[in-house]
């Protein structure tokens, strides 16, 4: 594989374009529509999406908006920790990291990734292909992740819809929550969402964001999120394939029914996170009388709440 070369006009974009794409993304979270954007994906906070919309070529990637420039930055060193760090498991896509300031005086911090073409996305290449437990890509991805998990230092998030398959080789985009863990657990704070929630919620929250660092830590919990990730993008005629190949390299083995059942858990956790993001939309909003920056969705159906 080739690397991105940033110096390359025709992968560059420039500090104002930047900043008129955050304007309209800005208008598109005030109105809760993005018809007016190129979205590619929403994540648990954030939205990529392709750029230029017309002839696409970069995927820009919007993360969590701050007050202080020295947040944004601290982030980008996590970034680029977890780079160097999964490294050695799995080819990680070139990236850029940018910070802009909007409008009203806040950091915005992005991540610049070239666009894999569609056919090269592994959800897209599981799409075209029949089920098969050893299936070069499906293999690539279960002993990423487990060998990412090896010394407790770093997770992969397993997920299929984080990963494209190019000349026959797996590579990893979603760099932008760094699952880090030193002696005293997860590297990556979220205090600075937890912030901009009332106190009540704030014990609660943080206690499902530990589940949830603590079910993928385990290999086990990783490769059934991975499993469950073939549901999540439509694929679940994979999921005996998928089972069985990773269960090759598990002591614990996991089952279809298992999955299924897990999935419903998971979609409950994920509603009560959308829940409490909602209420902190409207405590940051009418009470805070301030803007609110995050994109609410539904993970499984791309619905904006």
């Amino acid at each position: 594989m080739t690397q991105a070369d940033w110096s390359d006009p025709t992968l560059a974009i420039d500090d104002d374009e930047l900043v008129a794409v955050e304007r309209s993304v800005l208008s598109a979270l005030h109105r809760r529509s993005v018809d007016d954007l190129r979205v590619l994906g929403f994540g648990e906070a954030g939205l990529a999406v392709a750029w230029p919309a017309d002839e696409p070529r970069l995927v820009l990637k919007r993360l969590m908006s701050t007050d202080e420039p020295g947040e944004s930055r601290h982030l980008f060193e996590l970034i680029e920790r977890y780079r160097a760090a999964v490294e050695p498991h799995v080819v990680v896509a070139p990236t850029e990291t940018r910070l802009i300031t909007d409008d009203e005086g806040r950091s915005v911090p992005y991540m610049v990734q070239w666009l894999y073409a569609a056919d090269d996305l592994l959800e897209n290449v599981l799409a075209a292909h029949t089920p098969d437990p050893g299936f070069a890509a499906l293999v690539a991805l279960r002993d990423a992740a487990l060998s990412a998990l090896g010394d407790g230092r770093q997770i992969l998030d397993s997920q299929p819809s984080n990963f494209a398959w190019v000349d026959d080789t797996l590579v990893f985009f979603d760099i932008g929550t760094p699952f880090l863990y030193d002696d005293d657990g997860p590297v990556l704070e979220f205090g600075a969402m937890l912030e901009t929630m009332p106190a009540a919620l704030r014990p609660l929250v943080r206690r499902e964001i530990g589940k949830v660092n603590s079910h993928l830590g385990t290999p086990f919990g990783n490769l059934e999120h991975a499993a469950l990730g073939l549901v999540r993008i439509g694929q679940e005629r994979w999921l005996d394939a998928a089972v069985a190949c990773f269960n090759e390299r598990l002591r614990e083995p996991l089952d279809v029914a298992t999955i299924a059942k897990r999935g419903e858990t998971f979609r409950r956790q994920l509603r009560f996170f959308k829940q409490t993001m909602r209420v902190q939309r409207a405590w940051v909003t009418r009470v805070r009388r301030r803007s609110y920056d995050f994109f609410i969705t539904d993970s499984w159906t791309g619905e904006i709440l």
